[in-house]
């Protein structure tokens, strides 16, 4: 057991197991080396990095993509259209979400389902005012001049 414990024994040398305590002799290196990995794979999939760092997420951004075009479709909107009210999506994305929802809705036999809002009625222009008299005098019509002081008591 002492020679377990001493540090010129050959498992503390391997960096391996000691038999009698049941636990690994790990050098500092192993796990300084292996750090970089450690942490690439815990951040790999984390959506928080990325909106942390303000970086776009392309897989989100394609996802979002494919959702406006398959919402589209199912409103029975034209591909054509969804491209001019999105301009700022990639339109391959979006088309393909258009193209799945379309393969979908003929498979199962689904129907448009068109949106159920009320158009809103034209804004009606309020006229101007009629004024006699402009909001701000002119100086033409002060009867006195600017330059006048009034008279101190």
């Amino acid at each position: 057991m002492v020679d377990a414990l001493d540090s010129g024994s050959s498992a503390a040398r391997r960096g391996g197991s000691s038999p009698l305590l049941g636990t690994t002799i790990c050098c500092g290196h192993r796990l300084m080396r292996s750090l970089p990995l450690i942490i690439s794979l815990l951040l790999t999939g984390c959506d928080a990095l990325y909106e942390a760092l303000e970086i776009p997420n392309p897989s989100k951004a394609k996802n979002e993509a494919k959702a406006v075009g398959a919402a589209c479709r199912h409103s029975g909107r034209s591909l054509e259209d969804c491209f001019y009210l999105n301009p700022d999506l990639d339109k391959a994305a979006i088309y393909e979400g258009w193209r799945e929802m379309n393969e979908y809705m003929l498979a199962k036999e689904l129907a448009v389902v068109p949106a159920q809002l009320v158009p809103a009625e034209p804004r009606t222009v309020a006229k101007p005012l009629e004024r006699t008299e402009p909001i701000v005098p002119s100086a033409t019509k002060r009867e006195e001049p600017l330059d006048k002081k009034p008279p101190t008591q």
